[in-house]
Formats: structure tokens, C-alpha cells, sequence
């Protein structure tokens, strides 16, 4: 699980440090963005319909249960759209999900939104002159 969220934010910074050059090539890089976006959205939705009644499971002692790491997931593509989009979210963290079809439904829904951004950054975010 920690490879697994060590891969997650690793391919979050990626995505912030390579903006600027999606600027400058947005069809291609915008394109690629979005598939990586929906493959991690398979990814961790499909890893958390087969743990579906083992929210509760973590590694080992010094590890947070993988309902906590689903649910950072999806705070943190939501903080990654605000970046994107330039209006951060100042909201008070929401409560963590615990239902499981409710859980994976927000990890879909937050790869849609995230995809979505990366899709129209360029065009809504940036004028050229």
C-alpha cells in the first residue's frame, strides 16, 4: 500500500512539475495526462471494490488503514483540481467515507473531476496575448 501512495504522489508531482510544458503542447500532453488519470482511477477503484470489507487492513503497525489512504486519495485529487483550476479549496475537510460502494464511487468521481481539469487547463486557466 505505501508503493502503491508513494506511486500516487510521485505521479501528482509529476503532473504539477509538467504543466508548464502542457501549456506549450496542450492536445498531446493534456491527452496524456487523462489516460494516466483513468488508469489510476481503475487502479485504485478497482483495488478498493476487491477490498470492499477490509477498509479496516493495514500493513503493519506504523501504517494507516487502506479506508484512510482510499479517502486521502480523494481529498487530494480534489486539492489538485483546485490547484489546477487556480481556487483552492479552503473548506474544512469533509468527513471520511466508510461505506464502500459510496467510497469507490468518490475515488471514481474524483478521477472524473481531475481529468476533466487536466482536459481544459490550458484553455480555461491560460489567454494568450
Amino acid at each position: 500500500m505505501k508503493k502503491i501512495l508513494t506511486q500516487y504522489g510521485v505521479c501528482a508531482l509529476a503532473v504539477a512539475l509538467m504543466l508548464p510544458l502542457a501549456q506549450a503542447q496542450p492536445a498531446g500532453m493534456q491527452a496524456a495526462f487523462g489516460k494516466d488519470a483513468g488508469t489510476l482511477s481503475d487502479k485504485f477503484t478497482g483495488l478498493a471494490r476487491v477490498m470492499s470489507g477490509k477498509y479496516d487492513w493495514k500493513p503493519g503497525q506504523a501504517f494507516a488503514p487502506s479506508a484512510t489512504c482510499f479517502n486521502l486519495i480523494v481529498t487530494e485529487n480534489g486539492m489538485l483540481v483546485g490547484v489546477l483550476s487556480g481556487t483552492p479549496n479552503t473548506e474544512a475537510k469533509p468527513a471520511p467515507i466508510t461505506d464502500p460502494e459510496k467510497l469507490q464511487e468518490a475515488l471514481k468521481a474524483s478521477y472524473v473531476n481531475l481529468q476533466k481539469r487536466l482536459r481544459d487547463f490550458p484553455t480555461t486557466t491560460c489567454r494568450r496575448r
